[in-house]
């Protein structure tokens, strides 16, 4: 889907107040910090950049305890899913909804025959069968995660499935992240990280896949040279470099999303739904997504994402993360003023 993401901050000439459609938590502090460094390496784009990312894909792999032919890196997380699709082509998907919908378009594309099921049934083990499975956790745009030893329990449960796990908003989120040791030792698991969402850059696409070495080389013989700049790669590995906690501080995060759960109790005709993660879904008692979402950015310079587009929901979804108190009162506003001219 080339359209109808969130972010979606460029169809908007107006200058907005905040932006809630994005789940990327930005840090002001670390972006100037990458733009002096990558000011001062300008250079390396007057040559080709590494054919696959080699040398980012070592500094992730020391990071990570695993060998650099277990890392690909991708231009984005989204990229990784299109490759994993194309490798396993007419395959037999199961995509478990609602989810981010880029498993499915990708699926079709290589023509994948997929199935479709509740996100809860993977707690129960009683999704369909199938040779893949496509999870993300947390989950977008729902916010729920699972506990890396509830995935691994049910990697290991369906021994013939190929589970790809796609952790793009790990960071996001409290609970037990998997580890890529636990990944690579198992045969039929494929993990997807997003260096765009763990450090903020949207902007400089880059994500990578671990798992078994077989698998990785199989995604490789489909991959295009210099898919991942110069720059990105020199981004890759400033970032990797930086302390343990560079990461969104997910704690703060969560408990910004409580609080801004909590004040649109205030609001009527609304619910928020609350999961792991600082983001997640608004259920109104009407279809009115669209509407509500040039509503909130022609009166109040406010950006949410219109969810009616994800399988499984509806026009009553948006979804929203957690900007700050002030830009959460902002919102909290903006929708109670909806609430009642609704």
């Amino acid at each position: 889907m080339l359209h109808g993401h969130g972010d979606d901050v460029f169809r908007f000439a107006k200058r907005l107040r905040a932006n809630f459609s994005s789940n990327v938590v930005a840090d002001p502090v670390r972006l100037e910090r990458l733009q002096r460094h990558l000011a001062a390496r300008l250079d390396c784009v007057a040559n080709y950049p590494e054919p696959c990312a080699e040398s980012l894909a070592e500094h992730i792999a020391n990071s990570e305890n695993v060998r650099p032919e277990e890392v690909l890196v991708t231009n984005g997380a989204c990229a990784a899913i299109h490759l994993i699709a194309q490798a396993f082509r007419q395959r037999v998907s199961c995509v478990p909804t609602p989810t981010f919908s880029e498993y499915e378009d990708a699926c079709r594309i290589h023509e994948h025959e997929l199935r479709f099921a509740d996100l809860e049934r993977f707690d129960d083990g009683t999704l369909p069968a199938s040779e893949l499975l496509w999870l993300c956790s947390p989950n977008n745009p729902t916010g729920h995660a699972w506990p890396a030893e509830r995935i691994l329990s049910r990697v290991d449960a369906a021994p013939d499935c190929l589970h790809i796990v796609d952790a793009a908003y790990e960071d996001a989120c409290t609970l037990p992240k998997l580890r890529s040791g636990d990944v690579v030792r198992r045969k039929n698991i494929l993990l997807i990280r997003s260096l765009t969402k763990r450090y903020s850059i949207p902007g400089l696409r880059l994500g990578y896949v671990v798992g078994p070495s077989r698998i990785i080389e199989r995604l490789k013989n489909g991959l295009a040279p210099w898919t991942v700049n110069a720059l990105a790669i020199e981004a890759g590995k400033f970032l990797l470099a930086e302390t343990a906690d560079a990461a969104a501080p997910a704690s703060e995060n969560r408990e910004a999303a409580q609080r801004l759960a909590l004040a649109l109790r205030e609001v009527n005709r609304c619910r928020a739904e609350l999961r792991e993660t600082h983001f997640f879904l608004i259920r109104w008692d009407r279809p009115c997504s669209a509407e509500l979402k040039s509503w909130l950015v022609d009166k109040h310079g406010l950006l949410v994402r219109d969810a009616s587009n994800f399988r499984g929901l509806d026009a009553r979804f948006v979804r929203v993360a957690s900007q700050g108190p002030e830009s959460d009162r902002w919102l909290v506003d903006g929708l109670a003023e909806w609430s009642r001219r609704a």
